[in-house]
């Protein structure tokens, strides 16, 4: 089991098919697999987008998605995909590449968004590289 970065338009060619499960299990809202994976190459040598990628047995099984705040409003670095269809230590191996990839760059938290789970799962799958707690609530305005 191991985890890198991916940082090349080439190497994402090669977990298209993750990505795709990954948005697909996530239900993320508001796009969809090809959409991300297009904007995912587009950006893929941007220093602020980190995509991370646990290997187990060969097969990419894990993905996770990274953004530094690029802004002044951004509150601090977002974990926007968390996935893994593997052994669930290669969460751990992701997150232990995150977490160093964020402190590299002067982070020292991150949120992330919980749409489809308990808390509690996030807080077990990044237990390791610090601790979880609520800190907002997201409200969605239709029309």
């Amino acid at each position: 089991m191991t985890a890198i970065r991916i940082t090349s338009p080439i190497e994402l060619y090669s977990i298209g098919a993750l990505i795709a499960r990954a948005i697909e299990a996530m239900q993320y809202p508001g796009t969809k697999p090809a959409l991300v994976f297009r904007e995912l190459v587009a950006r893929a040598v941007d220093p602020s987008l980190g995509v991370f990628v646990g290997i187990e047995d060969g097969e990419a099984r894990a993905l996770c998605i990274a953004m530094l705040p690029t802004s002044q409003l951004m509150m601090a670095a977002q974990v926007v995909v968390a996935y893994n269809d593997g052994d669930p230590k290669l969460s751990r191996e992701v997150g232990t590449v995150l977490k160093a990839w964020l402190m590299e760059n002067g982070a020292r938290s991150f949120l992330c968004l919980n749409l489809l789970h308990d808390d509690d799962v996030f807080r077990r799958t990044f237990s390791h590289v610090g601790k979880g707690r609520a800190v907002a609530s997201l409200l969605e305005f239709r029309f």
